[in-house]
């Protein structure tokens, strides 16, 4: 029992031994005067038992002699509880510590996002912020939000509503960007309707003013389509605000070319991958490829390592995939070429059309370049709307008159 005890409080490991010379090795650990005890035969090539750390020692020797494995199966005794309690301790404390840490780091903006932006450079928002003092790493309890909001939309005139909200480490701008507004005339101002672009009249409606072109007509940008200055006679007149509708056939016209032979991208089966840690702009490569290709598709992947709407700290693991691909050159038929530049001459115009147009008619004309490319060209003819409003100098007009 006492024995037993003290092993207890030194400590001891139950271990395992195997080999074909099992005996061999317990008569050499008697020889050595070894203390080891609990002895049990599993097997004639297999038994376990009892032993001090400091005799495990001794005992790896003796196997290595006897050609047998030694391993140990299970620690025991104080040293080991103490030492559990240890680690357990370290890493309560390392768990505290890294509360506190983060606490500590929520007290920052780790990130900045831009939201609502359509054609505003996000850098030049940035930008501004930082003039203000906000950039990563800032206190968030210096940031004034109502004030940070109203200074922005003092300085920034191309947006016309700002919205700050600070979420976690993380400051969020909400933005409305502010709408052109096109040019409006008093209706009791004077004005004539001109033609905004060359077309053929194909129907006119004048409310208010003379209309001096009829359908069928030619007109050019800026011809007077239907004019507000009324002619009483050789010396008299008076000026209205034109009013009406003018409905113009427009012809728009494109172009674009396609090789009769394409490159498709095919996907060996191979594929790597490399790890990044990501905190904030910094990176750190965790894992390396472990191949090189020559030819390959990249796939970047990002989780964030803490999510948490009080701890959000732009800390990521960032996963790049690599796949690696070849060429192969596929021939393209005639008629799936004349669809493929089709579409593309039709879009070049239909990124030019104004809204609430109606196409009336589509022309479309291939040829063959070298034959290794197939050339279109597109003539859409439209209907839409030709008139704008545009004011009359009226000093100008009487000046003329006199």
């Amino acid at each position: 029992m006492k024995i037993e005890l003290w092993s207890y409080v030194r400590g001891y490991v139950i271990i395992k031994i195997e080999g074909l010379s099992v005996e061999k090795f317990l008569n050499l650990a008697v020889r050595e005067d070894i203390h080891i005890w609990d002895v049990h035969k599993l097997s004639h090539i297999v038994l376990t038992a009892k032993a001090t750390v400091k005799d495990f020692k001794r005992l790896s020797n003796i196997a290595q002699k006897v050609k047998c494995n030694i391993s140990i199966i299970e620690k025991k005794g104080l040293p080991f509880i103490i030492y559990r309690l240890k680690i357990r301790k370290m890493l309560a404390a390392g768990a505290v510590l890294f509360l506190l840490i983060l606490y500590y780091l929520s007290s920052f903006i780790w990130d900045i996002e831009i939201q609502g932006i359509k054609t505003v450079d996000e850098n030049y928002v940035i930008d501004k912020l930082n003039e203000y003092g906000v950039k990563i790493g800032v206190k968030k309890r210096s940031i004034d939000t109502n004030l940070l909001e109203n200074n922005l939309l003092l300085n920034l005139t191309e947006f016309s509503w700002i919205g700050i909200e600070i979420r976690g480490t993380k400051i969020i701008v909400n933005v409305v960007e502010s709408i052109e507004k096109p040019e409006i005339i008093d209706d009791q101002v004077p004005c004539d309707i001109i033609a905004v672009k060359d077309a053929m009249v194909e129907t006119i409606v004048a409310f208010n003013g003379n209309a001096v072109v009829q359908p069928g007509d030619i007109v050019k940008k800026g011809d007077i389509l239907i004019t507000g200055i009324i002619e009483l006679d050789q010396e008299r007149c008076f000026y209205v605000h034109s009013m009406g509708e003018i409905i113009g056939r427009v012809w728009y016209e494109s172009d674009a070319e396609q090789d009769l032979q394409e490159i498709k991208v095919i996907r060996t089966g191979n594929k790597d991958e490399r790890k990044i840690l990501k905190v904030s702009d910094l990176e750190l490569i965790i894992k390396e490829r472990d191949q090189d290709f020559n030819k390959y598709q990249k796939q970047t992947n990002e989780k964030k390592l803490i999510n948490s709407n009080i701890f959000d700290f732009p800390i990521y693991i960032k996963s790049e995939i690599y796949y690696e691909t070849y060429e192969k050159k596929e021939k393209i038929n005639i008629e799936q070429a004349q669809n493929i530049v089709k579409d593309k001459a039709l879009q070049k115009i239909m990124d030019r059309i104004p809204p609430n147009t109606k196409i009336v008619d589509k022309q479309f004309s291939f040829s063959i370049i070298g034959k290794k490319r197939i050339k279109v060209k597109a003539i859409i003819e439209a209907l839409e709307n030709i008139g704008n409003k545009h004011p009359i100098n009226i000093n100008q007009e009487e000046n003329s008159i006199e």
